[in-house]
């Protein structure tokens, strides 16, 4: 396909994994709400303080997780025009066409592990 419909694929999939993330994120509220609850009866014990802690380190790495890739779906999501030069697009749609901007036709929308290697993997 175009690397119009393969930016459209890609924006769908982070997405999903946003709304997925954000399913996450109330359910590890909804476990630090547990835990609070359990600590106002269970005061003489000092394990669900710990477990509060737990709950709220993971709460903040999925909300984490969950906004890199609301930024990620949203920057795919954004106008081709912006993150894909004109020209590829032109190129895309018409093979006999040369690419107005050579320079930039290597802007690829995949996941291209060199320039994303400082992101870490799950």
């Amino acid at each position: 396909g175009s690397a119009y419909e393969v930016a459209g694929k890609k924006a769908n999939q982070s997405r999903e994994e946003a709304d997925r993330l954000r399913i996450e994120v109330e359910q590890a509220r909804a476990a630090a709400t547990n835990v609070q609850a359990d600590q106002a009866t269970e005061v003489e014990q000092e394990e669900p303080w710990l477990r509060l802690e737990r709950v709220q380190v993971e709460l903040e790495r999925v909300q984490e997780a969950a906004r890199a890739h609301q930024e990620r779906a949203d920057e795919l999501a954004e106008p081709a025009s912006r993150s894909v030069p004109a020209c590829v697009i032109v190129f895309n749609l018409d093979s006999s066409a040369q690419p107005a901007c050579e320079e930039e036709s290597s802007i690829v929308l995949n996941d291209d592990p060199d320039s994303e290697a400082e992101e870490e993997s799950g």
